[in-house]
């Protein structure tokens, strides 16, 4: 039996039996990213897995991030590259004050994620076929 975590303020999380399975936006996030004056739209609903396979700070850093590496564009439909995808997570943490963790994650994310930003390059978009 699961239920929903209604706590407004943070990332919903689904538990099935206790444990954690995924996080679900709970509302519409528009985020634009000043330092590439480009914006990440989350949809109300949209499924996240956070912090994959470690602990999670549960904040919206991790919907943002994981939408454009799942797509690896930006809204416009400009492909980004793992880079972008870890500066992302890193500019929004600093936006929350999570400075140490914004450090931290953005070279976790830049070393062991990425998803679809990482197939279009790790510095440079790689030319499509």
């Amino acid at each position: 039996m699961g239920y929903w975590n209604t706590e407004a303020t943070k990332p919903h999380m689904l538990f099935i039996d206790g444990s954690p399975i995924k996080y679900w936006s709970p509302e519409r996030i528009v985020y634009h990213c000043g330092r590439y004056d480009k914006q990440v739209v989350v949809e109300l609903g949209r499924p996240s897995d956070g912090a994959t396979r470690t602990s999670d700070l549960d904040r919206r850093a991790w919907l943002l991030h994981d939408k454009v590496c799942y797509t690896g564009k930006w809204e416009d439909g400009t492909r980004l590259t793992n880079w972008k995808a870890s500066m992302l997570i890193y500019d929004v943490l600093m936006d929350e004050g999570y400075w140490f963790f914004a450090r931290r994650w953005f070279l976790a994310t830049l070393i062991g994620g990425g998803g679809e930003a990482r197939k279009n390059g790790i510095f440079k978009v790689k030319r499509s076929k």
